[in-house]
Protein backbone atom coordinates (compact mmCIF):
# COMPACT_ATOMS: atom_id res chain seq x y z
CA UNK A 1 0.00 0.00 0.00
CA UNK A 2 2.87 2.33 0.49
CA UNK A 3 4.76 1.52 -2.64
CA UNK A 4 1.37 2.22 -4.31
CA UNK A 5 0.87 5.54 -2.36
CA UNK A 6 4.42 6.61 -3.03
CA UNK A 7 4.49 5.91 -6.88
CA UNK A 8 0.99 7.64 -7.07
CA UNK A 9 2.88 11.06 -5.72
CA UNK A 10 5.55 11.12 -7.59
CA UNK A 11 3.62 10.00 -10.73
CA UNK A 12 1.30 13.59 -9.99
CA UNK A 13 4.63 15.01 -8.94
CA UNK A 14 5.80 14.70 -12.69
CA UNK A 15 2.51 15.58 -14.19
CA UNK A 16 2.88 19.07 -12.83
CA UNK A 17 5.84 19.62 -13.52
CA UNK A 18 5.06 18.81 -17.36
CA UNK A 19 1.94 20.82 -17.13
CA UNK A 20 3.64 24.01 -15.82
CA UNK A 21 6.40 23.56 -18.57
CA UNK A 22 3.79 23.33 -20.90
CA UNK A 23 1.82 25.94 -19.57
CA UNK A 24 4.97 27.97 -19.56
CA UNK A 25 5.48 27.63 -23.08
CA UNK A 26 1.89 28.11 -23.90
CA UNK A 27 2.14 31.58 -21.90
CA UNK A 28 5.15 32.78 -23.70
CA UNK A 29 3.81 31.96 -27.23
CA UNK A 30 0.59 33.66 -26.32
CA UNK A 31 1.51 36.78 -24.23
CA UNK A 32 4.16 39.42 -23.66
CA UNK A 33 7.47 38.47 -22.64
CA UNK A 34 7.11 38.39 -19.00
CA UNK A 35 9.25 40.55 -16.58
CA UNK A 36 13.03 38.67 -15.31
CA UNK A 37 11.30 38.66 -11.97
CA UNK A 38 8.36 36.45 -12.97
CA UNK A 39 10.53 34.12 -15.29
CA UNK A 40 13.04 33.65 -12.52
CA UNK A 41 10.09 32.48 -10.04
CA UNK A 42 8.98 30.00 -12.36
CA UNK A 43 12.09 28.61 -12.80
CA UNK A 44 12.73 28.28 -8.83
CA UNK A 45 8.91 26.52 -8.75
CA UNK A 46 10.07 24.43 -11.64
CA UNK A 47 13.48 23.64 -9.93
CA UNK A 48 11.44 22.87 -6.53
CA UNK A 49 9.40 20.88 -8.25
CA UNK A 50 11.94 18.61 -9.61
CA UNK A 51 13.82 18.37 -6.48
CA UNK A 52 10.67 17.03 -4.48
CA UNK A 53 9.95 14.04 -7.20
CA UNK A 54 14.04 13.28 -6.80
CA UNK A 55 13.20 13.15 -2.92
CA UNK A 56 9.90 10.93 -3.32
CA UNK A 57 12.14 8.48 -5.73
CA UNK A 58 14.64 8.34 -3.06
CA UNK A 59 11.99 7.52 -0.72
CA UNK A 60 10.39 5.52 -2.59
CA UNK A 61 13.99 3.20 -3.34
CA UNK A 62 14.78 3.00 0.53
CA UNK A 63 11.64 1.53 1.25
CA UNK A 64 12.08 -0.70 -1.09
CA UNK A 65 15.43 -1.59 -0.07
CA UNK A 66 14.20 -1.85 3.74
CA UNK A 67 11.58 -4.37 2.22
CA UNK A 68 14.40 -6.67 0.49
CA UNK A 69 16.35 -5.91 3.93
CA UNK A 70 13.53 -7.20 5.99
CA UNK A 71 12.82 -10.46 3.50
CA UNK A 72 16.56 -11.52 3.32
CA UNK A 73 17.82 -11.06 6.84
CA UNK A 74 16.18 -14.13 8.14
CA UNK A 75 17.43 -16.49 5.93
CA UNK A 76 20.83 -14.52 6.33
CA UNK A 77 20.64 -15.11 10.05
CA UNK A 78 19.37 -18.93 9.42
CA UNK A 79 22.67 -19.42 6.95
CA UNK A 80 25.29 -17.74 9.39
CA UNK A 81 23.59 -19.09 12.75
CA UNK A 82 26.27 -22.20 14.56
CA UNK A 83 24.84 -25.53 13.88
CA UNK A 84 22.60 -26.98 16.44
CA UNK A 85 24.02 -28.28 19.71
CA UNK A 86 22.28 -31.34 19.59
CA UNK A 87 24.84 -32.44 16.58
CA UNK A 88 24.39 -35.91 14.99
CA UNK A 89 26.12 -38.66 16.74
CA UNK A 90 29.18 -40.35 14.58
CA UNK A 91 28.82 -43.16 12.99
CA UNK A 92 29.57 -46.48 15.32
CA UNK A 93 33.36 -47.51 14.86
CA UNK A 94 33.97 -51.12 14.90
CA UNK A 95 37.14 -50.98 16.26
CA UNK A 96 36.98 -48.49 17.95
CA UNK A 97 33.91 -50.75 20.08
CA UNK A 98 36.18 -53.56 20.31
CA UNK A 99 38.49 -51.92 21.93
CA UNK A 100 36.32 -49.94 24.38
CA UNK A 101 34.81 -54.20 25.17
CA UNK A 102 38.68 -55.68 25.69
CA UNK A 103 39.35 -52.94 27.88
CA UNK A 104 36.49 -53.35 29.95
CA UNK A 105 36.90 -57.16 29.79
CA UNK A 106 40.62 -55.89 31.13
CA UNK A 107 39.12 -53.76 34.15
CA UNK A 108 37.36 -57.28 34.96
CA UNK A 109 40.21 -59.01 35.26
CA UNK A 110 42.12 -56.30 37.56
CA UNK A 111 39.31 -56.34 39.55
CA UNK A 112 38.84 -60.48 39.90
CA UNK A 113 40.30 -62.12 42.96
CA UNK A 114 42.57 -64.87 42.38
CA UNK A 115 41.38 -68.54 42.42
CA UNK A 116 44.84 -70.51 43.06
CA UNK A 117 43.67 -73.61 42.90
CA UNK A 118 42.48 -72.64 38.93
CA UNK A 119 44.64 -69.76 38.35
CA UNK A 120 48.34 -71.17 38.96
CA UNK A 121 47.79 -74.39 36.50
CA UNK A 122 45.96 -72.30 33.53
CA UNK A 123 48.51 -70.53 33.43
CA UNK A 124 51.16 -73.30 32.71
CA UNK A 125 48.84 -75.02 30.50
CA UNK A 126 48.54 -71.62 28.59
CA UNK A 127 52.36 -71.33 29.01
CA UNK A 128 52.82 -75.08 27.47
CA UNK A 129 50.29 -74.35 24.44
CA UNK A 130 52.18 -71.11 23.17
CA UNK A 131 55.30 -72.78 23.15
CA UNK A 132 54.30 -75.89 21.24
CA UNK A 133 51.91 -74.20 19.09
CA UNK A 134 53.37 -70.86 18.59
CA UNK A 135 56.69 -70.83 17.27
CA UNK A 136 58.24 -67.29 17.10
CA UNK A 137 56.29 -66.44 19.86
CA UNK A 138 57.55 -65.21 23.36
CA UNK A 139 55.66 -64.62 26.37
CA UNK A 140 55.91 -61.39 28.24
CA UNK A 141 53.20 -61.66 30.58
CA UNK A 142 51.23 -64.87 32.13
CA UNK A 143 48.48 -64.27 34.79
CA UNK A 144 45.12 -65.82 35.65
CA UNK A 145 42.14 -64.33 38.52
CA UNK A 146 39.06 -66.27 39.10
CA UNK A 147 37.18 -66.45 35.44
CA UNK A 148 39.85 -64.81 33.41
CA UNK A 149 43.45 -64.65 32.02
CA UNK A 150 45.30 -62.14 30.69
CA UNK A 151 48.34 -62.73 28.11
CA UNK A 152 50.85 -60.48 26.71
CA UNK A 153 53.00 -62.14 23.86
CA UNK A 154 55.44 -60.69 21.45
CA UNK A 155 56.11 -61.97 17.75
CA UNK A 156 59.05 -62.67 15.82
CA UNK A 157 57.39 -60.77 12.86
CA UNK A 158 54.11 -59.57 12.03
CA UNK A 159 53.42 -62.73 10.04
CA UNK A 160 53.65 -64.90 13.15
CA UNK A 161 51.33 -62.77 15.04
CA UNK A 162 48.52 -63.29 12.61
CA UNK A 163 48.88 -66.97 12.20
CA UNK A 164 48.60 -67.27 16.06
CA UNK A 165 45.17 -66.49 16.90
CA UNK A 166 44.04 -69.27 14.14
CA UNK A 167 46.86 -71.64 15.78
CA UNK A 168 45.38 -71.51 19.19
CA UNK A 169 41.86 -71.17 18.67
CA UNK A 170 41.34 -74.66 19.38
CA UNK A 171 44.26 -75.07 21.80
CA UNK A 172 43.11 -75.77 25.55
CA UNK A 173 42.89 -73.75 27.34
CA UNK A 174 42.03 -71.16 24.44
CA UNK A 175 39.11 -72.98 23.14
CA UNK A 176 36.42 -71.90 25.93
CA UNK A 177 36.89 -68.86 24.64
CA UNK A 178 39.20 -66.07 23.55
CA UNK A 179 39.51 -62.83 22.82
CA UNK A 180 42.74 -60.94 21.36
CA UNK A 181 43.74 -57.30 21.02
CA UNK A 182 46.30 -56.55 18.12
CA UNK A 183 49.29 -54.42 18.49
CA UNK A 184 50.81 -54.33 15.39
CA UNK A 185 52.52 -50.84 16.03
CA UNK A 186 54.99 -51.92 18.40
CA UNK A 187 58.41 -53.37 17.42
CA UNK A 188 58.36 -56.26 17.64
CA UNK A 189 54.51 -56.67 17.21
CA UNK A 190 52.58 -57.84 20.39
CA UNK A 191 49.32 -59.52 20.92
CA UNK A 192 47.70 -58.95 24.59
CA UNK A 193 44.48 -62.50 24.65
CA UNK A 194 41.83 -62.34 27.48
CA UNK A 195 41.14 -66.17 28.10
CA UNK A 196 37.51 -67.03 30.04
CA UNK A 197 37.32 -70.12 32.17
CA UNK A 198 35.40 -72.85 30.57
CA UNK A 199 31.98 -73.16 31.97
CA UNK A 200 32.46 -68.93 32.21
CA UNK A 201 31.53 -66.26 29.77
CA UNK A 202 32.96 -62.95 29.02
CA UNK A 203 30.09 -61.13 29.90
CA UNK A 204 29.81 -62.62 33.60
CA UNK A 205 31.67 -60.75 36.25
CA UNK A 206 33.19 -62.38 39.65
Amino acid sequence: MKRWIVASTILLAAAAVVALSTRRGSTDRQDAPRSETDANASLRELRALRQEIESLKRTAHGRRVQEVTRNVAPSAATDGAPESVAEAKPADDPKQRKRTTFADLEANFASEPVDTAWSVPTVHAIQDAIRSAASGTEIVEAECATSLCRIVVRHQDGEVQRQLGLTLATVPPFNSGVVYDYDRESKPPKTTFLVVRAGRSFREKS
